[in-house]
């Protein structure tokens, strides 16, 4: 990456991907991309880590995050306290660094309603809640108090090893998501939006229409458009390793998103009704087991197909059914 020395550092997580990455960069100020997965022995081989690169925790000096997900921002009660270090953050996750378990809550209690509409079994419902449940009281007592924290917006400059990036606003995975991109050499950090294999929409209510699920395929897609243009051929990704080809990879992905969405149509033309039936046609069992987070994707498929006027949603008995819609 030009002449910035970037340190990746991974922490395991639980989840699609094994680990998710926390960038060292180098330059005028040592700089830290996105910070990890709360746990003690994450927090201890971050330290190591850190060290190995022939730093110290206390010499971070600038802290840049993504999105405000549980798996980039878990380290951030520890760097408060261990470090001086200034947080640049987009300003659209303000509420959650401000009060970390109150806005996870709120929005939750909408994703819980959604996760309660899918079809699982109740036991399968009450684990998969449960544990969002725990993962937010991880970061209960994350608040960034306002002289730690600078705010950046779409078009937005920031600087840090020797180079300014981009703020580019690309909702998809999520409608907080950033990347930041170098537009002379054509460099990206692709947060959780520009990955190896194609990211996941999560489950959301529209911000500007209450008990409205926000359809982040669609954007995901958009954004992947946007992306395109500006032809990056090197990306520094939140899981996995960096990569180049950008655009060849996201055509990859795009035309993934559009099988995998004619699959979901004829499972639903096959008579599946539920998410989790028609998931479990996209995502069968595999040695017994059901990803049951893989099938959350199924959502996002059916948005597609319902802004495509292909299939119609009703609810019954506070599950979500879908249908094809007659031509």
């Amino acid at each position: 990456m030009g002449n910035d020395k970037i340190i990746q550092i991974e922490v395991p997580l639980r989840g699609s991907f094994p680990t998710v990455n926390c960038f060292l960069v180098e330059g005028p100020e040592l700089t830290l991309v996105d910070a990890g997965k709360k746990s003690d022995s994450n927090w201890k081989l971050f330290g190591e880590k850190v060290r190995e690169s022939g730093h110290s925790i206390k010499d971070i000096q600038k802290i840049v995050l993504t999105h405000q997900h549980i798996d980039h921002v878990g380290f951030l009660p520890q760097l408060l306290k261990e470090t001086e270090a200034m947080i640049y953050a987009p300003l659209i996750i303000q509420p959650y660094l401000e009060a970390f378990a109150d806005e996870s809550i709120r929005r939750g209690q909408f994703e819980e309603q959604v996760i309660r509409q899918m079809g699982f079994t109740k036991e399968v419902t009450d684990t998969i809640i449960a544990y969002m449940d725990w993962e937010r009281m991880e970061l209960k007592d994350l608040a960034v108090p306002n002289d730690r924290v600078q705010y950046f917006e779409n078009g937005d400059t920031i600087a840090f090893g020797n180079k300014e990036w981009k703020a580019l606003h690309c909702p998809g995975h999520c409608s907080t998501q950033f990347c930041l991109g170098e537009l002379n050499n054509q460099m990206i950090w692709g947060g959780d939006m520009l990955l190896p294999i194609t990211p996941m929409a999560v489950i959301e209510e529209n911000p500007e229409k209450e008990g409205i699920r926000l359809q982040a395929l669609p954007q995901l897609l958009a954004s992947f458009e946007r992306l395109k243009t500006f032809n990056f051929q090197e990306v520094y990704p939140g899981h996995g390793k960096p990569f180049g080809q950008v655009n060849k990879t996201i055509d990859s992905q795009i035309k993934r998103v559009q099988r995998r969405k004619e699959e979901c149509y004829q499972a639903i033309a096959s008579g599946a009704s539920t998410v989790f039936e028609i998931g479990l046609k996209l995502y069968p069992p595999k040695n017994g087991t059901t990803n049951y987070i893989a099938i959350f994707m199924t959502l996002g498929y059916i948005d597609l197909l319902l802004m495509e006027d292909r299939i119609q949603e009703t609810i019954e008995e506070n599950r979500l059914l879908f249908s094809p819609k007659m031509l």
